[in-house]
């Protein structure tokens, strides 16, 4: 059953104590802390999805709160945006056709007590629990991953621009997943693991694998997995950048809850542009098809040589004139082709070794890193002794 009371930690002595409780039972209960000291907490009552103001100082419930518009329900957690509105990824049935209700964000601004609607932005089909809701520090929110019917996890996220007010699809996870956790990190990206996930035989299991997003560039890396499967765990930002890990159970059948912690170190490349006399973008280097391009660049300081994201670098084929990307291109990393550094001036050298058949055409060199930042430089080849396409910048 739905319970009303409430109690106060104190984290100095490592106590808790009982407080005043709310005026009506709730249950699924999310909470967030307001800019004023009040903390705002929504939940199922019975008379609908509906919040209550708490005030520390006096250690009393406002009588009444804020409720979620007539036919929305809460599909994930409440979120303080950088303006003091509550973000709540909600679902609309309202305007929905029949079975298949709206995915959709709603603001709750505690100052006017007003609620905004954004646009919606899927249809679900079943149920959504399990996701996350993130505040970057970029101001926008990151939702991720969650279940969206029986055995269906979602790899997908969703990126709420508080400006805008629009929700739209972000990079997707490497691997579907739910009641995963989510942290912002200090570059602006979201570190997402954790949670549930199905193998071949539709069997759940409990993941150890995370990924690093950055709606910004609209990427998805995968970055280290930790050191055991953990499924509701919590997860925070520690002052020097690191991510404490912590708690959480190991699978779904029988569960083995975990009281271990790990700390993950998140990486950030320190990337300087590519080095004269190559032009980063956008202007165009020239290149003869069939050579060999050194691309010289520092990360500050010797990184390994395990800096390449899967799959990179790689070329890509470009309209000579708009630099529209023209197809899925191909692993830059031909015979010949190899990285190397030189601590003397802290440097590294890509050697790329380029094919004869691009002569006349035009193409982008990306270089992926494991931090989940990309970076690029355009080439216009010649044929060998000839001329250049379109020879300008």
């Amino acid at each position: 059953p739905s319970t009303g009371s409430a109690e106060i930690y104190d984290p100095k002595t490592g106590t808790w104590c009982p407080t005043a409780s709310m005026t009506s039972p709730r249950s699924g209960v999310v909470s967030s802390l307001l800019s004023n000291g009040t903390v705002l907490v929504f939940g199922q009552s019975d008379t609908g999805f509906s919040g209550q103001i708490y005030d520390p100082k006096t250690g009393t419930w406002g009588p009444t709160g804020p409720s979620l518009p007539t036919g929305f329900s809460v599909m994930g957690g409440a979120t303080i945006l950088n303006d003091g509105r509550v973000f709540i990824g909600a679902i609309d049935d309202v305007n929905a056709v029949p079975y298949l209700p709206l995915m959709r964000g709603v603001t709750f601004d505690p100052a006017t007590g007003a609620w905004t609607l954004s646009n919606h932005f899927g249809y679900l089909q079943g149920w959504l629990r399990g996701n996350t809701a993130t505040l970057l520090s970029t101001g926008q929110v990151l939702m991720a991953g969650g279940l969206v019917s029986h055995d269906n996890w979602q790899s997908g996220t969703y990126v709420f621009n508080p400006i805008t007010n629009q929700v739209d699809s972000g990079p997707g996870m490497s691997v579907e997943r739910g009641d995963l956790f989510a942290v912002a990190l200090r570059n602006g990206k979201g570190l997402v693991a954790g949670g549930f996930g199905l193998n071949a035989l539709n069997n759940y299991i409990g993941l150890s694998s995370a990924d690093v997003i950055d709606p910004t560039n609209g990427l998805s890396t995968p970055t280290g997995p930790m050191t055991t499967t953990r499924v509701h765990a919590t997860g925070a930002l520690l002052p020097n950048g690191q991510v404490l890990v912590a708690g959480g159970w190991n699978q779904r059948l029988d569960p083995v809850v975990l009281a271990s912690a790990e700390l993950y170190t998140p990486i950030d490349f320190q990337f300087s542009g590519f080095f004269p006399p190559l032009h980063n973008l956008p202007t165009f280097n020239r290149a003869e098809a069939g050579d060999e391009v050194d691309l010289k660049f520092t990360l500050s300081g010797n990184q390994g040589v395990l800096i390449f994201a899967s799959g990179y670098p790689k070329s890509v084929p470009i309209d000579c004139d708009t630099t529209a990307i023209l197809g899925a291109g191909e692993a830059a990393i031909a015979t010949g082709s190899s990285l190397s550094y030189k601590a003397a001036n802290d440097r590294y050298q890509y050697h790329w070794r380029t094919d004869p058949s691009w002569r006349g055409t035009c193409r982008q060199f990306v270089m992926r890193l494991t931090d989940g930042s990309e970076h690029s430089a355009n080439f216009r080849f010649k044929k060998k002794g000839g001329k250049e396409h379109n020879d300008r910048d």
